[in-house]
């Protein structure tokens, strides 16, 4: 390291691009096991375009690479050799229509793109394409996080199943496969596992993830919750597939009269009385994020006490 910063100049080949909205600057510097990190100082470096060429200050002997590019996938695939951070989003879908199973679903996508909603929902990337199938994403939380990874890197994924699923046709608990960067920088990458339920009406796929990659990287997460508490009641009380009375749930939660009143009023849309429903619960609670809280709320709530008969639904539908 340099005891001060030193300004460097570098040359501007002349047929770059006369915009320096479409140059991006790199600075390399040397890592503990001999690899070359990367980062983005465009933003850090000064242009003059009439002399051509550029000024970074540096503090250390250093690489300075200076690219026209047009998208984020097109540097990966310049620079293949660049290391790079990414989140994983975790999601489920519970009793789809194309199969017996549930499905829990990984997707790996660039720390950069997932930040740019351009990208992240983007209807060909990997997170829309699994939430228009149904999908929903499940909250976590993040235990250890730490190296970055490279392409064409191996990755090893280990997930420790809730105790409500077990996976189909005896697949392991453990998987590998090899970063691809110019995917993981646009759409994305996903993963699909088939769950096999328990009976039981409340199912917390999985309680821990972890991610290991072949220099060092490691990406723990745990306390996996649906996140969705909407989409949960929907699922529970059937709404759009039957008819349900979801008066007796508003009492279940402990609101008031008036609010009861204000659920009736909305007959006509089964939809409408549940956000009412789970908006006050939620203003009760304080906004409460905890799924367990909104499952425990709704304990010894029998489905006769909501479940209207075959003649009901009838007269209603009529």
């Amino acid at each position: 390291m340099f005891k001060k910063h030193v300004t460097l100049t570098v040359a501007l080949d002349r047929e770059l691009e006369k915009s320096t909205g479409a140059l991006l600057v790199l600075h390399g510097a040397p890592t503990n096991d001999g690899k070359i990190f990367w980062e983005d100082i465009t933003h850090n470096s000064l242009f003059n375009l009439e002399k051509e060429e550029l000024q970074v200050k540096i503090n250390q002997f250093s690489l300075i690479s200076v690219l026209w590019v047009r998208t984020k996938a097109e540097i990966v695939k310049r620079l293949n050799f660049v290391s790079f951070k990414y989140t994983l989003s975790v999601l489920f879908n519970i009793n789809h229509q194309h199969s017996p199973f549930d499905e829990l679903a990984l997707v790996f996508m660039s720390q950069d793109s997932y930040q740019e909603r351009l990208y992240r929902e983007h209807e060909d990337s990997a997170l829309m394409q699994l939430k228009s199938k149904g999908f929903e994403v499940l909250g976590c939380n993040v235990g250890l996080e730490s190296g970055y990874i490279y392409n064409q890197e191996s990755l090893s994924v280990s997930i420790q199943l809730g105790e409500d699923y077990k996976l189909v046709d005896n697949q392991q608990e453990h998987m590998e496969f090899t970063v691809e960067s110019p995917v993981w920088w646009s759409t994305g990458c996903f993963i699909t596992i088939p769950l096999q339920g328990s009976s039981a009406d409340v199912k917390i796929p999985c309680e821990r993830i972890a991610v290991h990659g072949q220099h060092g990287h490691v990406l723990k997460l745990d306390h996996f919750a649906q996140s969705d508490f909407y989409g949960y009641l929907r699922r529970l009380f059937g709404v759009e597939k039957t008819i349900s009375n979801l008066k007796p749930v508003a009492r279940k939660f402990g609101l008031p009269e008036e609010t009861l009143n204000q659920v009736v009023a909305r007959w006509q849309s089964e939809e409408k009385q549940l956000e009412m429903i789970l908006s006050r619960w939620r203003e009760r609670q304080g906004s409460t994020e905890d799924l367990a809280m909104l499952i425990k709320a709704l304990e010894g709530l029998e489905p006769e006490e909501y479940t209207v008969k075959e003649r009901g639904q009838m007269h209603v539908k009529h």
